[in-house]
């Protein structure tokens, strides 16, 4: 049931009450998280959010701290009471990298020469062979008729039999180990990959369903801003109306320059405080790069700070500061964005 007056703040207790069932989302990452972390993970409890609905805490008491050992979710704050990232896709999104990381050392053991057969390991018709078979040995072994029909489905008839001669004729003179431990290692790997995927997927439309028909934030107008980023954008800043101005947003956000003062010096060391929220601050920064890329006016500003002499990241942050201002005023007036370009 949807809530009956939807606010940025309610956007997980409302994605949590709608996936709460066995199975769901939220169960399904909860599990996840014992699946790849054991023991470490044995601290999540299950209790309601101050929302209402369903929600992970730590059996400690401390809500929703991020990272493996506690929860796959975020932190709390007073006013926005169940934030968006806090539905598992930031702490899951960086554990799907990790493992994916992990695929690639594994397989320069195991297979060094695959590196150079493909134009990057994380393909669909890579991980079918490496889950089916795990080892060189297996591959070396395996029937050419089998080869070529899992490479044939998996790509969608972009590789073939050829294809799977080379694989099997390289396997075959490969430098790589013989380490059943690290073989069993990388096939579990990969079904972790496939299963974050799922879990990637399913949470994502649930965002976008809820961005489309509840908060219709004229912010998603803004070319280069999707709905991942709008969504930690909207979800961080919770009400705009608790904000007289978009320098106390850019404040909130720790982008301010920090005041250094001693004796006649003053600001002298007008580095960045990033005392606010770190989530905001990667959401913005990272909209930030697409918008300059998308919108024209963005990317003129952008070159006008670095035509001055500015580092990149530093001509960044003045782009991230116009952005700050251009969506409080668009929250506050409630229109869509219209390009000066």
């Amino acid at each position: 049931m949807l809530l009956s007056t939807p606010t940025p703040g309610s956007l997980i207790a409302e994605i949590c009450r709608r996936w709460s069932a066995p199975g769901g989302v939220c169960l399904g990452v909860a599990a996840l998280s014992l699946r790849c972390f054991g023991k470490n993970a044995a601290a999540l409890g299950r209790v309601k959010d101050p929302a209402g609905g369903p929600a992970f805490f730590c059996k400690s008491g401390a809500p929703f701290v991020t990272g493996p050992s506690r929860s796959c979710f975020s932190r709390v704050t007073d006013h926005s009471p169940a934030p968006i990232q806090q539905l598992a896709w930031v702490w899951i999104i960086t554990e799907w990298a990790k493992l994916k990381s992990t695929v690639a050392c594994l397989v320069n053991i195991l297979f060094p020469e695959l590196g150079k057969l493909v134009p990057t390991l994380h393909m669909a018709s890579i991980y079918a062979l490496l889950s089916e078979f795990p080892s060189a040995c297996a591959v070396a072994s395996a029937h050419l008729t089998r080869l070529s029909n899992l490479f044939s489905e998996c790509s969608k008839g972009r590789y073939g039999k050829d294809t799977a001669i080379l694989f099997r004729e390289t396997i075959r003179n490969s430098i790589g180990s013989h380490m059943p431990a690290k073989s069993l290692e990388l096939k579990h790997t990969i079904n972790l990959i496939h299963d974050i995927t799922t879990e990637i997927d399913e949470i994502e439309a649930a965002i976008k369903q809820i961005m489309d028909e509840e908060i219709q934030s004229p912010i998603l107008t803004i070319p280069g801003i999707s709905y991942r980023m709008g969504a930690m954008i909207i979800a961080e800043i919770g009400d705009f109306s608790r904000f007289d101005s978009a320098d106390k947003v850019l404040a909130y956000a720790g982008m301010f320059p920090s005041t250094y003062q001693s004796g006649q010096l003053d600001n002298c060391y007008a580095h960045m405080e990033k005392r606010g929220s770190r989530y905001l601050r990667y959401a913005l920064y990272n909209a930030t790069k697409y918008v300059c890329h998308w919108d024209g006016s963005f990317g003129t500003y952008l070159e006008k700070k670095r035509s001055e002499g500015k580092h990149y990241n530093v001509a960044l942050s003045h782009a991230a500061k116009k952005l700050v201002r251009l969506i409080f005023a668009m929250e506050k007036s409630g229109r869509a964005y219209i390009s000066a370009s």
